[in-house]
Order: structure tokens, then sequence, then C-alpha cells
């Protein structure tokens, strides 16, 4: 199956859908990314949750943001404050 994408550079396009990828919770928000044959450019498209399904039904790749280290020291640093705990009570 092939899906019609747009890059910025290049224009329309048709990928299959293993060529592109599915971003849930993504630094750019939700969408999704594709590497345009082109011109090599990382291509990010925002787009609603229902659009996102259908993309993943048909066989595009899903992929979640990773954490980074700042954020996994400042979740782990959350439970000695007090402040936190206070708000869940």
């Amino acid at each position: 199956m092939s899906v019609k994408v747009s890059c910025d550079r290049c224009g329309p396009l048709e990928l299959g859908e293993w060529e592109i990828a599915v971003v849930w919770c993504g630094p750019d928000g939700e969408g999704y990314s594709f590497v345009c044959p082109g011109c090599d450019a990382i291509v990010h498209r925002a787009a609603p949750p229902r659009v996102l399904r259908l993309l993943s039904l048909v066989g595009a790749r899903e992929t979640v943001a990773r954490i980074t280290e700042d954020e996994i020291s400042f979740f782990a640093d959350s439970f000695d404050d007090e402040a936190v705990w206070a708000e869940l009570a």
C-alpha cells in the first residue's frame, strides 16, 4: 500500500507504509515522520489520533519518544518532595 505524503523541498510523494513512523508523544507532538527519498530530510507532520491509528493499522511503524536522563532524575527526585505527596493526598 502506498501513502501520499509531502516534503517541503520535494513536494508530493508516495511512500510505502513501512517508510512511515507514527510518533506518539514526540518532541514535536503526535504525528508521523518519514525520511524523504529525494533530499534525505527528516519530515514530521502533526496528525490527529484517527489518522495515526489508520497509519498504524496499514503497517506504519510506531514509535514513542524516549525519556531523557534528566527527566528520569526529576521523576525520581519528586518522590522525596513532600509537596508532591501532599498534592496526591
